[in-house]
């Protein structure tokens, strides 16, 4: 730990406007894009698989993410649904069903609500595990560092795994920040536990086992004990099964259903290789030249390589102990191919820390030289020049911080800007069904781009007796298929109107009658075309096919551009690998989240 000391208690005031500040960045906006659920996929699968637990079974059938965070939030489902019976929202599970399907916006933003509270206090745990392993000034330092880092202020919007499994991977650091310095049972126990918990939300976290066995290592050496007392100590194991017993109590048919979990998670290291027709590179490169470069905007990014070489260099115990697990998780995640910038965002707290590290030893240092003798010569050598200094140092800390985080902030204005506008996709689906006639046949290209329309129930039901067919075909029992829509059926009033028969060209994300070519399009007596296209190349294409069909074919009716006009001068930054529609940098005349949707009818 420095010896200088320039920050104390009455910093509380400091890190609570810290914290307020890191809050106010990630809950605004925070219902973004809804009802429309494509608006961030990945919540599609987290918030469709804590429902399906109201099922009665919960068994997820598939590992390819286990389930801690799923059935916490079936929890906050089920209260959300006691709750609502008591002050009468609903007066039976029909209306709770019914509202899910038909606007589930509350279902979403309570989702949003948990990652955004998780990334919030994500900031004061930093605060904790900097002093712990360091001094009250670079926790305080890392907690502001953090509190506005982009991609963490950005990914905190957003209802899936990453920020939420970030919490827990810097909540077990201050557990090993605790058994290295102290050593207790409680230490090891409480360590291993939050671990699991960490691997139960992301498998990714499980290079905490790397932190918690090193802890270990550097403390029982210091002690001068022997390997075998190391490895025979009761703590370290009753830590390491804490482990694993956690995560199998919180992901418990990895055990029950053994076979599906084997082959889901070995299936992970399949998608190493990258998505199909989209390769950036390897991770060791782009995480470093395009997530952490915007994420953390350029100066943070150079502070923060410039603290983990500071770091490494004087190789301190706590220095080792701190840089193992972001620098193992990089080896890991750089050797992929498959690079969504979320994948970075367990590094954020390690790299804040370090940022923070250099500034407080390194300039601080320099600071309170001739910030000190400042003081000193302005009141004669006086013990309050003692005390100017100290304080003038502490200012000018937290001033080289946030000059550092100027492009980060510009960043999240601009993000939180574009993000309060209405989405593209709801515009024009509210121009659909004031314009379209309810059990209009109308084609859709694209996937996640789309306007979110509701299928005519005969659609659903011819969907479901194809479904039950194909499944009798492959197994003998179509028995899923059904189950798959019982609820809705189920429901009277559902779909509501306007409803209509939808049809996909070659793909479109959650519409199964997929035409693969114009002469279905012909047959199927389509009426109106909605298109989709936009910078991101993997997801928002128009096949060449449909656009020289729809030049002949085709009037257009409507488009919906998120910026002004109908062309933009500067193109945008996008994370390529994943379907969402807020650029990363570059915001330029983007103003507002979606891709450009155009409406054709079709003539005779």
């Amino acid at each position: 730990m420095s010896k200088l000391k320039i920050f104390k208690d009455s910093d509380t005031v400091i890190l609570t406007a810290i914290f307020l500040l890191g809050a106010v960045a990630r809950f605004f906006a925070l219902d973004f894009g809804l009802p429309n659920i494509s608006t961030r996929p990945d919540e599609i699968f987290v918030v469709g698989t804590a429902m399906r637990f109201g099922t009665g079974d919960l068994n997820p059938h598939f590992f390819i993410y286990p389930t801690f965070y799923m059935y916490f939030l079936f929890a906050i489902y089920g209260a959300y649904y006691v709750l609502g019976l008591a002050l009468g929202i609903f007066s039976s599970l029909e209306d709770f069903q019914f509202l899910y399907f038909t606007d589930p916006t509350a279902f979403y933003l309570l989702n949003r609500i948990i990652a955004a509270t998780l990334g919030t206090v994500t900031i004061f745990l930093v605060y904790l595990v900097g002093r712990k392993f360091y001094s009250r000034g670079v926790g305080l330092l890392s907690a502001l560092l953090l509190s506005l880092t982009y991609l963490h202020v950005r990914d905190s919007h957003f209802g899936v795994l990453d920020v939420p499994v970030t919490f827990f991977i810097v909540l077990a650091y201050l557990f090993i920040g605790k058994m290295f310095l102290e050593g207790r049972m409680k230490d090891y126990l409480g360590a291993g536990a939050i671990a699991g918990l960490a691997v139960s939300v992301k498998y990714n976290a499980a290079l905490l086992v790397m932190p918690f066995l090193l802890g270990h290592l550097l403390r029982s050496r210091g002690r001068g004990r022997t390997l075998k007392e190391m490895v025979f100590d009761r703590k370290i194991w009753a830590g390491m099964l804490a482990m694993p017993f956690f995560f199998v109590l919180t992901t418990p048919f990895s055990v029950l259903d053994p076979n599906l979990f084997l082959k889901d998670t070995l299936g992970i290291f399949g998608r190493f290789e990258g998505l199909p027709g989209i390769d950036l590179g390897p991770g060791w490169v782009y995480h470093l030249s395009f997530s952490l470069r915007y994420g953390l905007g350029l100066p943070l990014l150079l502070a923060s390589l410039g603290g983990t070489a500071y770091a490494l260099y004087r190789h301190r115990k706590s220095d080792l102990l701190l840089l193992s697990f972001p620098l193992a998780y990089y080896l890991v995640a750089g050797s992929s191919h498959t690079v969504f910038v979320r994948y970075a965002i367990p590094l954020l707290p390690f790299l804040n820390i370090f940022a923070a590290l250099l500034i407080y030893d390194v300039f601080g240092k320099v600071a309170h030289l001739y910030i000190g003798k400042l003081g000193h010569f302005l009141t004669f050598k006086s013990e309050n020049g003692k005390q100017l200094g100290k304080t003038g140092v502490k200012f000018a800390c937290i001033g080289v911080s946030v000059l550092l985080l100027i492009p980060s902030i510009f960043h999240i204005i601009s993000f939180n800007r574009i993000l309060s506008q209405e989405d593209t996709r709801l515009l024009s689906a509210r121009w659909i069904e004031e314009n379209i006639p309810s059990g209009s046949k109308i084609l859709m290209s694209g996937t996640y781009g789309l306007p979110q329309l509701f299928k005519s129930r005969e659609s659903l039901l011819a969907e479901v007796r194809e479904k039950q067919q194909r499944e009798v075909e492959a197994n003998g029992d179509g028995e899923e298929a059904r189950n798959r829509y019982e609820y809705k059926f189920r429901l009277e009033n559902y779909p509501p109107l306007p409803n209509y028969e939808l049809y996909a060209y070659q793909r479109a994300s959650g519409i199964f009658w997929i035409l693969t070519d114009l002469e279905e399009v012909r047959n199927k007596d389509i009426e109106y075309v909605v298109v989709e296209e936009y910078f991101l190349r993997g997801y928002s294409t128009i096949p060449p096919d449909l656009l020289n069909f729809l030049k002949q074919k085709g009037t257009l009716l409507k488009s919906f551009y998120p910026y002004d006009g109908s062309e933009i001068q500067t193109e945008p930054v996008f994370d390529q690998m994943d379907a969402f529609y807020v650029p990363y940098s570059n915001f330029g005349g983007i103003k507002r989240p979606g891709p450009v949707i155009r409406i054709y009818e079709l003539r005779e």
